[in-house]
């Protein structure tokens, strides 16, 4: 089919799979989003593989400085029962034993369903409560922030003497929130961890194109990373054929 390269998926679940298939072709693939730890440990069991957002030692790392920096103790923490949840559960959990001064004093999960509106959030947050401690980490997919976030407002959890520290996948979901018609107060001052984006000199342009052709704004983090990707790609292209270099098939 003439395919020079594969770029994705998102998850990074479904990279390792792809990867798979795209090691035995010899066969580059870009992965824009996947944060992983294990997707970083070892180049020989993913030499195809490009990755171009930080793994998720990087978000835990600056969850434990922001905490050190306000010297902030103990936090709980609640996160999905997925890929996601689990992994960045795992990294936080490493990070506070590596800083006996700060300690995560209980973890609570909810399902992670297709339908947030069909999860129980108010038996876990309720638990999460109980300890008392008033800075809560929410680790998961954007879509379940909406939801959860509501029924800790109803459980008066996200008052002013609440802190909440929300993981870089709700903070990049464009539509947790319709600006245009609400806007609730409780989630004024959530602190949240924001994965880097591009810093291409046609960044500007790329957006313009963007915006016009049917995107929204804010545009998405991974938006960028995407663009990266492709341009990745028609720029060793490119090189190629000025060096009159061609393309083998894989074996």
């Amino acid at each position: 089919q003439g395919v020079v390269a594969i770029i994705g998926p998102a998850r990074s679940n479904v990279v390792k799979a792809v990867n798979y298939i795209c090691s035995g072709l010899n066969l580059p693939q870009i992965a824009f989003a996947a944060s992983d730890h294990s997707l970083f440990l070892s180049y020989q069991q993913y030499p195809s593989l490009l990755r171009l957002s930080s793994s998720g030692d990087s978000q835990s790392d600056a969850i434990m400085a922001v905490m050190e920096y306000f010297k902030w103790n103990k936090a709980v923490m609640i996160t999905s029962s997925d890929d996601y949840g689990s992994m960045t559960l795992q990294r936080l959990q490493h990070a506070s034993f590596d800083r006996s001064t700060i300690d995560i004093v209980k973890t609570e999960s909810f399902p992670a369903l297709d339908d947030p509106s069909l999860i129980d959030f108010t038996r876990p947050l309720s638990s999460l409560r109980a300890t008392q401690v008033r800075l809560v980490i929410l680790n998961c997919p954007g879509k379940y922030a909406r939801q959860l976030l509501y029924v800790a407002h109803r459980l008066r959890m996200l008052s002013k003497d609440w802190v909440w520290i929300v993981s870089d996948a709700i903070a990049i979901q464009m539509n947790l929130f319709d600006i245009a018609t609400e806007q609730p107060d409780y989630i004024v001052g959530l602190l949240s961890v924001v994965p880097s984006s591009t810093r291409a000199k046609n960044r500007g342009s790329f957006e313009a194109r963007f915006l016009a052709n049917g995107g929204q704004k804010p545009v998405n983090v991974y938006a960028y990373k995407v663009y990266d990707a492709v341009w990745t790609v028609a720029k060793a292209l490119h090189n190629m054929k000025v060096n009159n270099e061609t393309l083998a098939a894989p074996n």
